[in-house]
C-alpha cells in the first residue's frame, strides 16, 4: 500500500477489513504459511485493522501491552471481533511477523500461555508477570 492513508467512512473501512480477512483466510487454506501471498495478506490484513483503528472504527479495539521495564519490548493487540492480531515490537522494529487468531483461538491460546508461564512465540527475554498479562490481554481479547 502506498501513498497517503485516506480517511474513509466506517461502512468503507469495515467492507475493506473484510475483504482483507476474507482474503487472508482464503490464501491461509490453501497456501503454506510462509509463502509470499499468505505474509502479504497478513500484511494487509494488519494494516486495514490498524487504519479502521486510527479512524475510530467502533468495531475494532487495540491496545499496546509493555513487556519489560523500559517499554522496550511490547505487545500490540488489534481485534475486530472475529479476529485478534497480535505485532512483538523491540523499540520500534516489529519482531517476526503478525500473529493472527480466530477469537477462539486467542482464547485457548492466552489460557495455555497463562497456564503454562511460557509463550513460544516470544523470542526475547520476558518475565513471568509479563507472560501472564499477555496471555490475560489475548484471552480478553478473544472474549470481545
Amino acid at each position: 500500500m502506498t501513498g497517503p492513508v485516506t480517511k474513509m467512512k466506517h461502512k468503507e473501512r469495515l467492507k475493506l477489513l473484510q475483504r482483507c480477512r476474507a482474503k487472508l483466510q482464503h490464501l491461509r487454506a490453501n497456501n503454506s504459511a510462509g509463502s509470499t501471498e499468505v505474509r502479504t495478506a497478513e500484511n494487509l490484513y494488519e494494516s486495514a485493522l490498524i487504519a479502521a483503528r486510527w479512524d475510530g472504527c467502533p468495531t475494532v479495539t487495540g491496545s499496546d501491552l509493555p513487556l519489560s521495564e523500559n517499554n522496550f519490548f511490547r505487545a500490540v493487540f488489534h481485534a475486530d471481533g472475529i479476529n485478534v492480531l497480535v505485532v512483538f515490537y523491540r523499540g520500534d522494529e516489529k519482531i517476526g511477523r503478525p500473529l493472527i487468531f480466530s477469537a477462539e483461538e486467542a482464547i485457548a491460546r492466552g489460557l495455555q500461555i497463562t497456564m503454562t508461564q511460557t509463550c513460544e512465540e516470544c523470542s526475547f527475554p520476558i518475565s513471568m508477570s509479563a507472560i501472564y498479562c499477555l496471555g490475560t490481554v489475548l484471552m480478553a481479547y478473544g472474549k470481545r
